[in-house]
């Protein structure tokens, strides 16, 4: 969510303008969003992958939706930083999503973990640290970090716009899923996708550095408390007016 790519960490809210594997806000937004400990407790069954569902999967993202599935958590956990891990919420059909993504480590042999969550609904992104109490809100759009754009609906011009192209599709947690590759903010970004819910991102900084997120549970409608949508009272919150695009 993450798309992650929401996808797309961890330590506070970062300045956006940075680009590379340290950037936290980076790898949040690549994650496509997410945390293995689930603040819902929610349980749900396990998706498949099968050739009718995918079926049923394309037409529906095909007809506007963002996702094919209505609500759902993907648990995903990062091939290139020990110990970060996300989990990603989704509901109605993709419109509203949480990220929490965590980094588990230690210091002077105490272990630590940083957070950061990431909320999107209603056209706006809140990034904020639970601890710090902190937060910042801009709009976002189709495209950048905390969206990924809506492959089977794009356009020939659009998709020429973000130098989009299709790669070979891959199994992911046993889900068949289609491959993308695009351009945001400079970057060359890989998506595997699901039905639309982004299962695997690549998001690829050159000179050989990258982040890689891949989903290791998927469950489909499980419940999902609208708190995990509300960002806290006691957070403070500042606007930014221009759309995310870290």
């Amino acid at each position: 969510m993450l798309f992650i790519f929401i996808a797309f960490t961890l330590v506070g809210c970062n300045d956006t303008g940075k680009k590379g594997p340290d950037d936290a806000t980076g790898k949040l937004a690549a994650s496509g969003g997410v945390d293995s400990t689930n603040p819902a407790g929610a349980q749900g069954t396990s998706a498949q992958g099968s050739p009718a569902v995918q079926g049923e999967v394309a037409a529906t993202v095909a007809s506007g939706k963002r996702f094919a599935y209505k609500a759902g958590i993907v648990e995903m956990q990062s091939m290139s930083i020990p110990g970060m891990v996300a989990t990603f919420y989704f509901d109605e059909f993709g419109e509203k999503l949480a990220t929490i993504t965590d980094i588990r480590d230690s210091i002077n042999g105490q272990p630590i973990t940083i957070r950061n969550v990431n909320v999107l609904r209603d056209g706006e992104s809140i990034l904020y640290d639970p601890l710090k109490k902190v937060g910042m809100k801009n709009k976002v759009l189709d495209g950048t970090a905390n969206y990924f754009p809506v492959f089977a609906s794009l356009s020939d011009s659009e998709r020429q716009a973000i130098s989009y192209r299709k790669l070979d599709g891959r199994s992911i947690d046993g889900k068949a899923c289609e491959g993308h590759e695009f351009i945001r903010n400079g970057m060359p970004v890989s998506v595997w996708t699901w039905g639309g819910v982004p299962l695997r991102t690549e998001l690829n900084y050159g000179n050989g550095q990258s982040h890689v997120m891949e989903a290791t549970s998927v469950k489909l409608d499980a419940p999902l408390p609208e708190k995990i949508f509300v960002v806290p009272a006691d957070i403070t919150v500042k606007e930014v007016t221009t759309p995310t695009l870290e």
